[in-house]
């Protein structure tokens, strides 16, 4: 049974949530988590899980869908049916209480970056605290089982909010009511709604979750970073440049603008028209869980014939070797023990795992 009305849904940050600032000044210790960037977390997840079960989802950074009268919903994608677009307002707000902010950045390096003028990275100084996240219906018919499976998917398999390529926003709901996945499809694709894009697609998605038994005390990481020596205290640690350093290095052997095209660059990448590009590959950093560590790498990278993606998939599927090289990056001692599980490898297993509330390992 769907929930109706507002459901109140308590997040736990396992890595710092970050969703920026309207100034841009990430320095400022008022720093508050900002509805407006949760929302654009969540639309996009949703339009993943859209796309990877045969639904529709427009792109709302270019060519965004316009609501024709006349039409009605065939005007629009499946994901503006419920997030709004021109002349068809948000079927649902978003509403956060209690949601203090990670505190300012700090400077963070490699010890051995590899690269000379290496600009290092920025990381959040501390845990947010625990925060509500409200669903609000505000008209009949909003898909809340989507939004529910949209969560889901987030907890399991992804990360909330942005920077979430370099670490951040690994999260756990409580109090998230299960919804049916078969259900929702089925009930979904009877829905009249254009044509969208494909990517990101739920279908391109591959990743692992590791656990750690432990972690050494110290990283070989150098910065203003002075409460990240790793103690039995320790709720999370900054791990995931070490990780994201060693996976660019499979790349190495790619053509550079493959290389950039799938890990990210502030410069050009062989596009004239991009000067940057976002991560496809996604690494959070550790996280406690129960006596033990966990962190997640997780990438959209389509199955082609593409030198690049055939690389990092190989990487990301082949469980030992990938073992061997996170342990390498962290400078694992021979006694701590890793555990690495697939996602998913179908769109099916994806969407049954969904409807279960446990999580991996």
């Amino acid at each position: 049974m769907i929930p109706r009305g507002i459901i109140d849904i308590e997040c736990l940050p396992l890595t710092p949530v970050w969703t920026g600032d309207a100034s841009d000044d990430s320095s400022r210790r008022g720093y508050h988590i900002r509805e407006t960037g949760l929302r654009g977390s969540i639309r996009n997840w949703y339009e993943t899980l859209l796309r990877g079960a045969g639904l529709t989802a427009c792109d709302p950074s270019g060519q965004s869908c316009i609501y024709d009268p006349q039409r009605g919903l065939s005007s629009i994608c499946h994901a503006c049916q419920t997030f709004g677009c021109t002349g068809y307002s948000s079927r649902v707000r978003l509403e956060i209480d209690g949601a203090a902010g990670p505190g300012v950045l700090k400077e963070l390096r490699l010890r051995n970056p590899g690269k000379q003028g290496h600009r290092g990275w920025r990381v959040p100084a501390s845990l947010n605290p625990k925060f509500r996240l409200k669903i609000v219906p505000l008209h009949a018919g909003v898909d809340i089982e989507g939004l529910l499976l949209t969560l889901r998917l987030i907890e399991k398999y992804g990360a909330l909010g942005a920077k979430t390529s370099h670490g951040q926003g690994a999260v756990r709901f409580q109090n998230l009511p299960p919804a049916n996945a078969r259900h929702w499809q089925s009930q979904m694709v009877q829905c009249p709604a254009k044509s969208g894009i494909r990517s990101p697609n739920l279908a391109e998605m591959i990743g692992v979750w590791f656990r750690l038994s432990s972690l050494p005390t110290q990283l070989p990481l150098s910065g203003d970073l002075p409460d990240f020596n790793i103690s039995t205290q320790s709720a999370w640690v900054p791990t995931a440049p070490l990780i994201r350093a060693s996976l660019r290095d499979t790349l190495r052997s790619a053509p550079v603008n493959d290389r950039h095209r799938i890990m990210g660059t502030i410069h050009g990448w062989g596009d004239p028209k991009r000067q940057t590009k976002g991560s496809d590959v996604h690494v959070t950093h550790a996280y406690r869980t129960g006596g033990a560590w966990e962190t997640r790498i997780f990438a959209f990278v389509p199955q082609s014939n593409n030198a690049g993606d055939r690389t990092i998939r190989t990487v990301l599927s082949e469980l030992a070797p990938l073992s061997q090289r996170l342990s390498q990056a962290l400078g694992l001692s021979a006694d701590i023990t890793v555990r690495a599980e697939a996602y998913p490898d179908s769109i099916s297993r994806f969407l049954d795992s969904l409807e279960d509330g446990s999580g991996a390992l």
